[in-house]
């Protein structure tokens, strides 16, 4: 998701209708396209929610399989375009993670549009995904004080056991999932989503519907594209999935984002050592200093006054992975945090213990991407495969490596060990010819979907162009004008970039 993560990753930040003729897999997984007929279209009550938000829920299949058996509840918030006369239909919101809620992009996304007009003539919708945010039954997996107690045991800099470790705390993890999530756990996947979400549209009574996704949200936009290609007047992916290698092809797909997030840092550390004043962390060797506070974290956690572990090295260099999606407009805050930290200054975002917000994220971030993905090998295969990936990131892997499951490229181990059949995953095409092409937006130092993905997700497309944001941070949506710009242009207008390369990244403050 863009910035709007939960602390770590959050604090530095949709089925014709029920659908009876699915193709499943041996495996479970749902094949390509999906349009048919809607079935028992749900009916929609809104309420007022506050900020000229309405909000509502909708029932949806817990197992499509299964159309009249269980339910879940699905969160859905509109806000109602403000010019009927001029209005185009609607504009589904995901910020992405997966684990982000929707409902928070929704003022947002009309915000960022200066000139009014997304506002204006769309009414824009955010479903937060099953099992997030507003949605329920909500995934749960480890108690905070659990995680908190995982985090306590890894470290940021290579230690003996640590593999062993991190095994086993990932089958720990993978069991409180099991046994906290129950029946939702294996129908977490974006197939699902994808359903849910044309369920959604099928009940607001649009024939098509607009999409704008960031992040994980782009593989959501992905698999609704290709499941119901009939259904997309406009979609605008920006920071893509490589969709194919995230869902087939999983430690290619992670080593990729190793690098990116390291590359990131670096670009960091080489832009504070050159401007040592404004950046205020390291006296111009901000590397050096850097491996000398995980070192020091790892040997002497911040502790609270009962001996509890607040802070150490792991969790200080987790809370920098997020922090570089922020790109150049958060070098300057980074620099400050990691002073703060070195004089082991609480107030520092980076020593802020792990909190509810953590927990609850990335159980979504494990259980749908564990949903989603097949990791191949044994765990023995593993080890081998982990050591690889933390060798790719000499100042950040280890961390994601052999912590506890966490964000992305950190879930082979629970993955390896999931405990429900994959009964929602997407094992289709990717390459949906859909009548208007979809905009995809690649940004070059992103650290967190890496360039390359965009450019795949692009080709892989059946009918798509790409934009190219040359700058920093994870997508180009708020931190370039001229992709934003091209991001509504398209929405509105369904007319594509007339450039191809943005290059307004701004200067670090």
């Amino acid at each position: 998701m863009a910035d709007q993560k939960t602390r770590r990753r959050a604090r530095a930040w949709l089925a014709v209708g029920v659908v009876l003729g699915i193709g499943v897999t041996t495996a479970g997984a749902i094949g390509a396209s999906a349009e048919s007929t809607p079935n028992a279209v749900p009916s929609i009550d809104w309420t007022p929610c506050g900020d000229a938000i309405e909000c509502a829920t909708v029932q949806a299949p817990l197992d499509y399989t299964r159309p009249f058996g269980e339910t879940v509840s699905l969160k859905v918030t509109r806000r109602k375009a403000t010019d009927p006369a001029r209005r185009i239909g609607t504009l589904f919101v995901n910020p992405g993670g997966p684990g982000g809620s929707a409902s928070g992009l929704v003022n947002a996304v009309a915000k960022r549009d200066t000139t009014g007009e997304t506002g204006a003539r769309f009414d824009i919708i955010g479903m937060d995904p099953r099992g997030v945010g507003g949605s329920t039954p909500t995934i749960r997996c480890v108690a905070t004080n659990d995680y908190a107690a995982q985090w306590a045991e890894a470290t940021a800099v290579a230690a003996d056991g640590q593999f062993k470790r991190a095994v086993s705390q990932a089958r720990s993890y993978d069991k409180a999932c099991a046994d906290n999530t129950g029946r939702l756990l294996p129908h977490l996947g974006t197939a699902n989503v994808a359903r849910d979400m044309d369920l959604v549209r099928a009940a607001l009574g649009e024939e098509k519907i607009s999409y704008l996704g960031l992040s994980y949200g782009t593989y959501i936009g992905t698999v609704y594209a290709n499941m119901f290609p009939h259904r997309v007047r406009a979609a605008m992916l920006d920071g893509g999935y490589d969709p194919r290698r995230y869902a087939s092809d999983p430690y290619p797909n992670d080593m990729v984002q190793y690098h990116a997030v390291e590359k990131s840092l670096n670009r960091f550390l080489d832009w504070c050592a050159s401007d040592a004043a404004k950046c205020g962390f390291g006296a111009g060797r901000p590397a050096e200093a850097f491996r000398a506070l995980q070192a020091d974290l790892d040997a002497n956690p911040l502790r609270d006054p009962s001996g509890g572990v607040i802070a150490n090295g792991a969790t200080t260099t987790f809370a920098v992975v997020s922090y570089v999606n922020r790109g150049t407009s958060g070098w300057v805050p980074l620099g400050a945090a990691l002073a703060k930290a070195q004089a082991r200054d609480g107030s520092s975002d980076l020593l802020a213990p792990i909190g509810d917000g953590d927990t609850n994220f990335y159980a979504a971030n494990v259980a749908v991407e564990c949903n989603d993905r097949v990791f191949p090998g044994s765990l023995a295969d593993a080890e081998g495969t982990l050591a690889e990936e933390a060798k790719a990131g000499p100042l950040l892997g280890n961390t994601i490596a052999y912590g506890p499951p966490n964000y992305d490229h950190g879930h082979a181990l629970a993955c390896l060990q999931w405990p429900a059949e994959r009964k929602s995953r997407y094992d289709g095409r990717y390459d949906a010819r859909t009548e208007t092409p979809i905009l995809v937006v690649g940004t070059t130092h992103d650290p967190d979907t890496p360039y390359q993905d965009s450019v795949a997700l692009s080709k892989s497309l059946g009918n798509a162009r790409l934009l190219t944001f040359d700058g920093d941070g994870h997508t180009g949506f708020g931190r370039s004008k001229c992709a934003l710009s091209a991001e509504f242009t398209y929405l509105l207008e369904l007319k594509l970039p007339d450039v191809e390369v943005c290059k307004d990244n701004p200067p670090p403050a």
